[in-house]
């Protein structure tokens, strides 16, 4: 059981992640102001940092 989750934990953070590059490389594209594009990107990888804080929490 411990296993399942541990791998349903994996798979949930693995896509988080791939979301939040995806967005990185579309917010690049389409934004012209570095400095917005730095913010937003740091915002984002707190967020997902926070995330996987929040599931690891939950799997102990």
């Amino acid at each position: 059981m411990a296993k399942n989750a541990m791998n349903i934990a994996k798979g949930v953070a693995l896509a988080v992640a791939a979301g939040a590059a995806v967005g990185y490389v579309s917010n690049k594209v389409m934004q012209k102001s570095p400095r917005t594009l730095k913010r937003k990107t740091n915002d984002a990888m707190n967020a997902l940092g926070q995330i996987v804080d929040d599931i690891s929490y939950i799997l102990k």
